[in-house]
């Protein structure tokens, strides 16, 4: 894959799955904007790629709030000229189930998830169209928008996501923009520690369900949003990929401790 000369927005992009994306597209050519709500974990996030000799730039972004995204967006445009790339990682989750969950827990995720997906996939676009740019937006869904769990409020958000992908690849379609999303599996991220600490016995009741018998690693998630990001993917829009390690494939557990056939 190749990004020389191209200029990238990753929202979310301090840490786990975000910082992997930068880093991949930085490694291949991109000039990149790291967008985070924590500033002291961006700036570091960029002085890293700044180490490998990338081109980087942190901004501090709250992506559900339009002042903020439309501020962002003109930053990276004073910057760099354009935007080519915008990778809509940011996004938090929910473990209550259906009975508890409060309205106001509804509405965070749906802040963050959803709006924070909408507002800067919006900004971003209008300049695409504004300045001809044949752009390419990949947002983070998870395999929770098709699976049903006791985490309610996060597949609703989730499957809004999906939803909205279609909407936007039709949409921007006729500008030569593609739109395309990643269903994301079970993956080490903090997020994800945060909630195997907070649940331990959660994580082999994941792996029984994984049939690669193991959590994926940000990179692997990151090499197929960077996939659907670059010119390998010119013919795919409306689409979502999910990376699940054969999650959606099988319909019963599978032991751990049967063998794996790992190709990594």
């Amino acid at each position: 894959m190749n990004f020389e000369g191209k200029n990238a927005i990753v929202t979310g992009g301090a840490q786990g799955l975000g910082f992997e994306c930068a880093r991949r597209l930085a490694a291949a050519g991109a000039r990149v904007v790291i967008a985070d709500l924590n500033r002291e974990a961006g700036e570091q996030a960029v002085a890293q790629l700044h180490h490998q000799g990338a081109q980087a730039l942190a901004l501090v972004c709250d992506v559900a709030n339009a002042e903020a995204v439309n501020a962002m967006v003109t930053e990276t445009v004073a910057a760099w000229g354009g935007i080519d790339v915008l990778i809509n990682n940011a996004g938090v989750h929910c473990s209550e189930n259906f009975l508890d969950t409060s309205e106001q827990e509804i509405d965070r995720l749906y802040r963050i998830n959803v709006k924070g997906t909408f507002l800067p996939s919006q900004h971003v676009a209008r300049h695409m169209v504004q300045t001809g740019r044949r752009g390419r937006i990949v947002n983070i869904s998870s395999i929770q928008a098709v699976l049903a769990t006791f985490h309610t409020a996060y597949g609703m958000s989730k499957a809004a996501v999906g939803g909205l992908t279609r909407s936007m690849a039709i949409s921007l379609a006729p500008h030569g923009i593609r739109v395309n999303a990643v269903g994301a599996g079970p993956m080490r991220t903090p997020m994800m520690a945060a909630g195997l600490a907070a649940n331990p016995a959660l994580e082999q009741v994941m792996l029984n369900r994984t049939p690669l018998g193991r959590f994926a690693d940000p990179s692997e998630m990151a090499s197929v949003a960077c996939f659907l990001a670059s010119d390998d993917a010119s013919f795919m829009t409306g689409q979502t990929v999910y990376v699940d390690g054969g999650r959606l494939a099988q319909n019963f557990a599978v032991p751990v401790s049967q063998p794996t056939h790992e190709s990594h």
